[in-house]
């Protein structure tokens, strides 16, 4: 080992080096990385370049000069202290740089399911950074290696300056315009994250008596029930129905990165007056944009600070840390900040800054009689969590109110479901009343465009860009040998111009099959070759192919499969009507609808109870907020042994029972949705009970509080056997 060098022996060059090379590591990449990546806030937030080369200056001059100021004055400070802490800033560095370099390490679901990503993160941080510290104290080799990681701040800013630079390079269409010989009114809706088999009963029908919109589109166009999307991944599945291509490689969904897509197509032909509402892809044609963020340079700066200092703590710190962050900007998800293209009936509208529900009521509102035909797009993120409407129009959790992952999820993208039967179930329950909210809109858009005459004449098709799955132990979005057919499906239904009859087809169809059916419907001659083929055609394919992440997978067109998934899903849900609570998911279904007086009772304080406070709040677009939704929090050490099961009655009635399930650290939560069919009157007394373990019908009351079910504030008091709580 070399001789011992005290710190006090490094030149003030050198040190700075080190700092220079720290800073580079633990700041400079991460946040560079993370916005190269994020095409979307880059397009939403209209950054340019000198915001950009500003930030780079900002973290390659200003945080190391900076950090290197403050280590001149703790090392004057430590000479007074016998040396003492003169290495706090190297310190801190280094544990910035542990905690960026093991985030994206320890997202293991294991460690997920268990809380303990941030305990994990932090003994091996810490160890690190102690090891690193003392080689950086005594070996003359590990503090040269520290000098050399200095020409991070160079090498870092230029692959991010090259990664802009491509984003950013713009692809111009100078091919000649495209002729349209049958310029008929195009309505094309993607919807999200929806699989195909959730329409289907036993005997692989439609499921009419839930989805009655669906079936009378049905009745009027022609249904693939064979229909499959070719990615999992919404960044890739869009951009495949928009081109007609099979996916090459995880790209962004930008314009300049799919030449010749359909909107690009529409706008060439001159013909069209184009309404795009993308909510995830960048396709429209930059050059036909409807408008751009005209801020000046300096407050476009100040915006791109303040995003960046919310969201380079989420770089470092796990998501089970139990401590509250700064919130992430909107726009930083690709979501405006303003209510930008609310008034607007044509171009391209990014309407996420407005709830799901607003979005489906502006699209409608675009549509109505022009002098020229119009190419309508709506891609919205129905079914797609969170999963917050009802079949009726009513909405129990507001969209900004949702965790960003299910509380029953795992993983770093929240999307590996707990090995729990019941539980992932009550999600599945949730996400099927979203699919009737959708089926309800369906019934919207065809009245609409019956409305305004222009149902008849119109190509109307209806798909979703990938499915979803809800296997315990599984992925919600990964693929396997038990989710392919879950995730693999998707509706598609094709309304051809003048047809009046419905049909229903087996035929193997993908989603790169619409973009070449829309060219052959309006008559327009593809200019380049694409993976697809026209369902006006005759040609099929002998097999379906799908792809995730870099591998790609090839299954029989009728794989068995898929009847063992509807199998599945008919014998948890049966015959019974959406809003029904599903038998299987209860944990005492016996207890369902009997008087609570049927039960011995008994007080207990729990003195962490939280229950969820959804906020009320005023709706221009008048749809009904129910509060059909109760969840909440509770210590796992406020629990009598053994106790892990919670009642909920409405109106002296048990209504559900359902096991507590872990949500942090310590901590026991339940989410229980009550049926509408139960919320008739105009108040309604809801109680909590904890449930003993054993036969024995007792209960131990929680809290009891009064709702309303109208969507008005609700009365609320403090329960002398509980915390205080409130209705939602």
């Amino acid at each position: 080992m070399a001789p011992s060098a005290e710190a006090g022996s490094i030149s003030a060059i050198d040190r700075m080096r080190h700092i220079v090379g720290l800073c580079s590591i633990a700041v400079t990449q991460p946040v560079l990385d993370a916005l190269a990546r994020n095409s979307g806030y880059r397009w939403e937030a209209g950054l340019q370049w000198p915001e950009m080369a500003g930030l780079v200056a900002l973290l390659v001059v200003g945080l190391p000069a900076a950090a290197f100021a403050v280590d001149r004055l703790v090392l004057r400070v430590s000479s007074r202290l016998r040396g003492r802490g003169r290495d706090s800033v190297v310190i801190c560095l280094m544990l910035m740089a542990a905690l960026s370099l093991l985030r994206p390490l320890l997202a293991h679901p294991t460690l997920q399911a268990l809380s303990l990503v941030w305990f994990v993160t932090c003994v091996i941080a810490i160890g690190l950074v102690g090891l690193a510290i003392a080689m950086y104290q005594r070996l003359l080799w590990f503090r040269h290696w520290l000098s050399f990681t200095a020409w991070g701040a160079v090498v870092f800013p230029a692959a991010f300056a090259a990664q802009i630079w491509q984003s950013n390079t713009t692809a111009l269409n100078t091919k000649s315009p495209v002729t349209v010989q049958n310029p008929a009114p195009v309505v094309l809706v993607v919807f999200d994250e929806f699989s195909g088999l959730t329409l289907m009963n036993d005997d692989l029908k439609f499921d009419a008596q839930r989805f009655p919109n669906m079936a009378e589109l049905g009745q009027a166009s022609t249904w693939y029930r064979n229909a499959t999307t070719v990615h999992a991944r919404t960044q890739m599945a869009v951009p495949a129905i928009l081109t007609g291509r099979l996916p090459e490689r995880d790209r962004d969904p930008e314009a300049v990165n799919y030449p010749g897509n359909l909107f690009e197509v529409i706008a060439s032909t001159g013909a069209y007056d184009l309404v795009a509402c993308e909510v995830y892809s960048r396709l429209y044609p930059r050059a036909a944009q409807w408008r751009s963020l005209d801020r000046p340079v300096g407050q476009r700066f100040l915006r791109l600070i303040h995003t960046l200092a919310a969201v380079y703590p989420q770089l470092l710190f796990p998501r089970d840390l139990g401590v509250e962050l700064i919130p992430i900007p909107r726009t930083w998800y690709g979501l405006r900040d303003a209510s930008d293209g609310i008034e607007q009936t044509t171009g391209r509208m990014n309407l996420n800054n407005l709830p799901r529900h607003a979005q489906l009521d502006h699209f409608l509102k675009c549509i109505y009689p022009s002098e020229r035909p119009r190419f309508y797009f709506l891609h919205v993120l129905l079914p797609h969590y969170p999963w917050c409407y009802l079949p009726s129009g009513q909405h129990y959790l507001a969209d900004g109110d949702a965790p960003l992952v299910p509380e029953s999820a795992l993983g770093e993208l929240g999307e590996s479901w707990r090995d729990d039967a019941a539980d992932v179930m009550r999600w599945e329950h949730r996400y099927r009343l979203q699919v009737g909210f959708v089926d309800r809109f369906l019934g919207q858009l065809q009245k609409r465009m019956k409305e305004q005459g222009i149902w008849d004449s119109s190509l109307l098709i209806v798909t979703a860009d990938h499915g979803v799955s809800f296997r315990p132990g599984h992925s919600r979005r990964v693929p396997d040998a038990e989710t392919l057919p879950d995730l693999l499906s998707v509706p598609l239904f094709v309304k051809r111009p003048g047809q009046q009859v419905g049909e229903q087809s087996d035929r193997n169809v993908e989603t790169i099959d619409i973009f070449p059916t829309i060219l052959d419907v309006l008559k327009i001659e593809p200019r380049d070759s694409v993976d697809g083929s026209s369902l006006l055609g005759e040609a099929s394919r002998p097999r379906k192919t799908f792809f995730f992440q870099e591998a790609m997978t090839v299954v029989e067109p009728d794989f068995p499969a898929k009847k063992r998934a509807i199998q599945r899903r008919q014998s948890l849900f049966g015959d019974e009507p959406l809003s029904a609570l599903p038998a299987a998911m209860s944990a005492r279904l016996s207890w369902r609808g009997r008087p609570i007086s049927d039960f011995a009772m008994q007080d207990y304080e729990a003195s962490t109870l939280e229950i969820g406070k959804h906020q009320l709040y005023p709706d221009r677009l008048r749809h009904r907020f129910s509060t059909a939704l109760i969840e909440g929090t509770l210590s796992a050490s406020d629990l009598p042994h053994s106790v892990n099961e919670i009642a909920i009655a409405v109106d002296d009635r048990i209504i559900e029972v359902s096991r507590l399930m872990p949500v942090g650290f310590g901590k026991l939560g339940f989410s229980i949705l009550l049926p509408e069919s139960c919320l008739r009157k105009d108040r309604h007394q809801v109680t909590l009970f904890l449930v003993p373990p054993g036969d024995r019908p007792t209960l131990q009351r929680l809290a009891a509080w009064a709702i309303n079910p109208s969507g008005a504030a609700a009365d609320r008091y403090k329960n002398p056997a509980s915390g205080t709580v409130g209705a939602q």
